[in-house]
C-alpha cells in the first residue's frame, strides 16, 4: 500500500490551496477547461488532496460529462465520508447515470450531515421521484421550498408530484408560485404544459393559450424541447375549445423534430421488441412444484398496457381497497432482471426474459427479497411499469403470488393521445410518429394476446371503455380476480375520454 506523505512546506501548502482558488475561480466564471487543467496538475502533485478531487468532479459535472465526475468524487467521499457537498455531488452524478438507489442512500447520508441543505432535499426528491415514491418526494420538496421560496424549480417539482396525486389544488398553488418568481422561458413553457393537463373541471386564473402566445416565435436559444412544451400546451388548450385543425397543426409541428430525434432509437426499440414478441410466443410455462410458502408473499399485482390505456386509473381503483400498496411504475422485475445478470457475470438487461434459464433460482431468490422490501405489510402491491410486458412468463415462473391485469383501448383513441403528449427523455421514442406508434401498439397487443391465452387464471383483459363506463363493477371483476375486500365505500373519480381520436380521424389516417 502507497503511504500518504504529508511532509509538506507550508509554501507549498499554500501554493496548492492557491491553485485549487484558481481552479474555482475558472469553473464559476465557466472557463471548465483552465479549471479542469489546474485540478488535475494539483492531483498529479497530491493524487489524495480532497478538495481537488471534489473540485475536479464539480467540474466535470458542471459539462455533463458525468462519468468522468463519478470517480473523483468516489475518491472525495473516501478521503472524506463526512463532507455534505461531496456527497450531494456523488448523489447528483449517480442519479444522473441512473443509479437512483444509490443516489438515494448518498443523498440521505448527505442530509444526516446537513438537515436543511436545500440542494440536497431537491435532489433527493427528484430521486424520489424516479423511483415513483411521489408522497416522500413531497415530503421534501416541500422543506426545500420552507428553506428557498425563491427557486422556481422546486414549485415544478412538486407540482409533477401533485398531479400524480390527484391533490389539484396544490397543483395550482405550485404551478402560479412558479410563475411568481420569473422562471426562464423554458421552466415557463413547461409550467404551460403542466397547467393544460389540468382537469377542465380545475381553474386555473390564467389565459393559458394568451401566456404561451406571449412567449413569442421560437427563439434562437430554443430548443426542441422547449418548443415541444409550448406546442403540445397550446394543442392541448385548443383541443378543449373545440378548434380541431389549429390542435393537429400544433401537434404535428410538435412532434416533427422528436421524431426525427427518436427515429433511430424507435428502431433499434422496434428491433427488440420483435425479438420478445418472439420469445413469448415460443414461451411455455415451466413445470414448477407449487410451493405452499409462496402463498405466504404478498400478491404482486401488475397493470401493464400501452401508455395512455388507464393503467394509473385501474391502480388508483384497486388501491382504494384496503392493505394494498401502489408502487406506479416500480422497477421491482427490471432492477431483479439487472441485478441477477450482474452476478451472473452477463451484460447488463433489464428484461427477464433475456436471462438463460439456469439463473431461475436467483431470479426467484432476487425477487422475493426486493418483493418484502418495498411491499412492506402490504397484503397487495400493484405495479404499472409497462416493460414488464415482455417479462410476463418468465415471472410467473420464479415469482411467487402474481397475477397480471391487462389494459386495452380502442387504437385510434390510444394513438391519439400518445401523439399529444410529451414524455420525458429516452422514455418513449416510440411516441412521436403516427406511423411508429400504432406499429408499437401492434407489438404490445400481440404479447397482451399471447399472454391472455397462456397464463390462464392469472391473468385478466380490462378494457379502458368498460372501465369508464362502469368503474364498480370493473373494479368488483379486478377484486374476484385478485382476492382483494373490496372497500367499503367507493366514490370512483373516472375521466371519460372515449372517442377523444374522432375529431381528428381524417389527419391521422393521412399521416400514417
Amino acid at each position: 500500500m502507497v503511504q500518504a506523505n504529508s511532509d509538506f512546506s507550508i509554501t507549498e501548502v499554500h501554493r496548492a490551496h492557491q491553485d485549487l482558488m484558481e481552479a474555482e475561480r475558472a469553473r464559476v466564471a465557466g472557463n471548465l477547461d483552465q479549471a479542469q487543467r489546474h485540478c488535475e496538475a494539483l492531483l498529479e502533485r497530491h493524487p489524495d488532496y480532497f478538495a481537488a478531487h471534489s473540485t475536479l468532479g464539480s467540474i466535470f459535472m458542471q459539462d455533463g460529462n458525468y462519468a468522468s465526475a463519478l470517480p473523483h468524487f468516489i475518491k472525495a467521499a473516501m478521503l472524506n465520508p463526512k463532507d455534505w457537498e461531496t456527497l450531494t455531488g456523488l448523489g447528483r452524478v449517480q442519479m444522473e447515470l441512473d443509479a437512483n438507489e444509490l443516489a438515494i442512500r448518498t443523498l440521505n447520508q448527505s442530509l444526516k450531515l446537513a438537515p436543511d441543505e436545500t440542494k440536497t432535499l431537491y435532489l433527493l426528491g427528484l430521486a424520489l421521484i424516479a423511483q415513483q415514491d411521489h408522497d416522500l418526494a413531497v415530503e421534501h420538496l416541500e422543506r426545500a421550498q420552507e428553506l428557498d421560496s425563491q427557486d422556481a424549480l422546486i414549485p415544478i417539482r412538486l407540482c409533477e408530484c401533485y398531479l400524480f396525486q390527484q391533490q389539484y389544488s396544490d397543483a395550482v398553488a405550485a404551478l402560479k408560485r412558479a410563475l411568481e418568481l420569473s422562471p426562464s422561458r423554458k421552466s415557463k413553457a413547461y409550467i404551460y404544459r403542466l397547467a393544460s393537463s389540468l382537469p377542465k373541471e380545475v381553474e386555473f386564473d390564467l389565459d393559458l393559450l394568451a401566456a404561451i402566445d406571449a412567449l413569442g416565435e421560437p427563439q434562437p436559444g430554443d430548443d426542441d424541447v422547449t418548443f415541444a412544451y409550448m406546442e403540445f400546451a397550446r394543442a392541448s388548450c385548443l383541443d378543449r375549445l373545440g378548434r380541431h385543425k389549429e390542435t393537429w397543426d400544433c401537434l404535428v409541428a410538435a412532434n416533427a423534430p422528436l421524431a426525427k430525434r427518436y427515429e433511430e432509437l424507435a428502431q433499434a426499440h422496434a428491433e427488440q421488441v420483435d425479438e420478445f414478441v418472439s420469445k413469448c410466443l415460443n414461451w411455455s410455462l415451466s413445470k414448477k412444484s407449487a410451493k405452499n410458502e409462496d402463498e405466504k408473499f404478498p400478491l404482486s399485482l401488475f397493470i401493464i398496457g400501452a401508455s395512455r390505456a388507464g393503467k394509473t386509473t385501474m391502480e388508483r381503483l384497486v388501491g382504494a381497497s384496503p392493505r394494498v400498496k401502489m408502487l406506479q411504475e416500480h422497477n421491482l422485475a427490471s432492477s431483479t432482471a439487472r441485478h441477477v445478470a450482474q452476478r451472473a457475470g452477463l451484460l447488463t438487461t433489464s428484461h427477464l426474459c433475456e436471462l438463460p434459464g439456469e439463473l431461475d433460482p436467483i431470479i426467484a431468490e432476487t425477487y422475493r427479497e426486493r418483493l418484502l422490501k418495498c411491499a412492506d405489510d402490504a397484503d397487495v402491491i400493484t405495479i404499472t411499469h409497462p416493460g414488464a410486458l415482455p417479462d410476463a412468463g418468465r415471472l410467473v415462473d420464479c415469482a411467487p403470488n402474481i397475477k397480471f391485469v391487462f389494459m386495452k383501448r380502442h387504437e385510434d383513441d390510444l394513438a391519439f393521445r400518445i401523439f399529444g403528449r410529451h414524455y420525458e427523455e429516452n422514455t418513449n421514442p416510440n411516441a412521436y410518429d403516427l406511423s411508429t406508434i400504432y406499429n408499437h401498439l401492434s407489438r404490445q397487443n400481440a404479447l397482451i394476446d399471447n399472454w391472455l391465452e397462456k397464463l390462464g387464471k392469472q391473468a385478466m383483459l380490462v378494457n379502458y371503455e368498460d372501465m369508464v363506463a362502469d368503474p364498480k363493477a370493473t373494479l368488483a371483476r379486478v377484486a374476484k380476480f385478485s382476492g382483494l375486500k373490496l372497500p367499503a365505500k367507493l366514490d370512483p373519480q373516472v375521466g371519460d375520454d372515449r372517442g377523444c381520436a374522432g375529431p381528428y380521424a381524417k389527419w391521422m389516417k393521412q399521416a400514417r
